[in-house]
């Protein structure tokens, strides 16, 4: 990899790193908080299932017909 390679991505990291990162610290807050017993644990995984769910569903293929 060279650095003109990766400079069309943000921050020049290879794809999906950013998103990757964001999703590990949205992540590990939640996890924290529940830990912690900050704020109500319902919305707390509320707000990490769809962030896990996209992380995770974002390279899925439709199927085919």
């Amino acid at each position: 990899m060279t650095l003109k390679a990766n400079s069309e991505q943000p921050l020049w990291l290879p794809r999906g790193s950013v998103r990757a990162i964001l999703a590990l610290i949205l992540v590990i807050a939640a996890v924290v908080g529940i830990l912690l017993k900050i704020g109500d644990i319902q919305i707390l995984v509320a707000l990490i299932g769809p962030v896990v769910g996209f992380y995770f569903a974002k390279d899925r293929q439709p199927p085919l017909a």
